[in-house]
């Protein structure tokens, strides 16, 4: 498959529904996760986690974009077991197999960084391997549209729009 169906196909969301999904659903979440981890040979592990108002209560502040968490119903936690530099790659390849997985069910999901939360508040709350957990992947039923890589929108500004000479309104000769 090209890169670009790949990405056409994906649904990439950062506003989910306030809803959780079935049990039917999430057993089937659940499945996917087990087939996902065991085509890396379980480097990583992957964890769907149920309680999402939890965790968006305990790691906004310090997880995602500056601190700014975002909500989702549910989760996965993705745990690395990784030995070597060598076998990272494995944990990116495993978080894309786990998004193909949500995709192919029809939610929508997005990555959160975990790489601010101190460490006592990782133990908090995924245990004490926390410090082996760096990302999260937050899925559910998107709240609006998926990213459309058919008809891609852009609100940023052209650079002349922004940066001027000495003051405001001086455009840079170019």
């Amino acid at each position: 498959m090209l890169v670009k169906d790949f990405l056409k196909e994906r649904k990439s969301s950062r506003e989910f529904r306030e809803k959780n999904l079935a049990s039917d659903k999430l057993i089937e979440v659940e499945r996917e996760l087990i087939k996902a981890s065991k085509k890396i040979d379980g480097k990583i592990g992957l964890r769907l986690i149920l309680d999402g108002e939890s965790i968006f209560e305990e790691l906004n502040g310090y997880a995602g974009y500056s601190g700014v968490m975002i909500k989702s119903p549910h989760y996965v936690s993705v745990m690395d077991f990784t030995k070597s530099p060598g076998e990272k790659p494995l944990l990116a390849i495993g978080m894309e197999e786990c998004v193909s997985a949500l995709s192919k069910l029809d939610l929508a999901s997005c990555y959160i960084t975990l790489s601010d939360v101190p460490s006592d508040i990782m133990k908090k709350v995924f245990g004490i391997h926390g410090d082996r957990v760096p990302y999260l992947i937050a899925f559910g039923e998107a709240k609006s549209g998926f990213l459309n890589l058919e008809n891609p929108t852009n609100s940023r500004l052209e650079i002349s729009e922004i940066v001027f000479k000495d003051e405001k309104g001086t455009p840079v000769e170019q």
